[in-house]
């Protein structure tokens, strides 16, 4: 199984700085171009299902995407959402209480925001929707469309690493692209990681 990921396009609420977790977000006309340029990118991979979280931001992106495969529809998979922050959705990080800021993340991976889930929470839900992923689409080419947090949690799982030190990894950019070959044994071969190749040449 060859296994593509991909982080939706920048939103409003990215410019802006916003703690998005599970709100819907909208794409920003630079969202929306780098949504068209991964579009670009990807028209003459194979791909026979595409599944992505079924929050609106990533649902743009992989509607973008899809406008290349016509053959295909869109699965959505609730499991693949960001990492919900609670109450503090919608803010931004400045507005955080003294108490919930400077929390290192990679040591306390069950911290969570009041409302929100835990790193381990995403991490759970996420190696679930994969496992799901494994047993309908071992022999298939699935591209997979999600967050930042999400997406680095799924890269765990793929690896067979524990959640602890998620916070290690590089930020995911906006529209890059991860690509892993499974075996059926479970082994992994990474193709390409966080590649932004299709922005760079167009100079965003």
């Amino acid at each position: 199984m060859r296994i593509i990921l991909v982080r939706h396009g920048e939103t409003l609420e990215n410019k802006e700085g916003i703690m998005q977790g599970q709100l819907p977000g909208t794409l920003s006309d630079l969202g929306k171009e780098q949504a068209r340029l991964v579009a670009e990118r990807l028209k003459d991979e194979k791909i026979d299902v595409i599944i992505t979280s079924d929050l609106q931001r990533a649902v743009d992106t992989a509607e973008a995407i899809a406008e290349h495969h016509p053959h295909l529809t869109i699965e959505l998979a609730p499991g693949l959402r960001e990492w919900s922050r609670g109450e503090y959705e919608g803010k931004k990080p400045h507005e955080l209480p003294k108490h919930l800021t400077g929390v290192d993340l990679n040591k306390n991976p069950d911290f969570s925001f009041p409302g929100g889930e835990s790193i381990r929470d995403v991490y759970n839900r996420v190696k679930e929707t994969y496992n799901k992923i494994l047993e309908r689409h071992i022999d298939q080419n699935v591209l997979v469309v999600g967050h930042g947090v999400s997406i680095r949690a799924l890269m765990r799982v793929v690896k067979g690493i524990s959640v602890e030190g998620e916070f290690d990894m590089p930020s995911m950019q906006n529209t890059s692209v991860t690509i892993f070959e499974i075996g059926k044994d479970g082994s992994h071969e990474v193709v390409c990681l966080n590649c932004d190749k299709h922005l760079n040449q167009s100079g965003l």
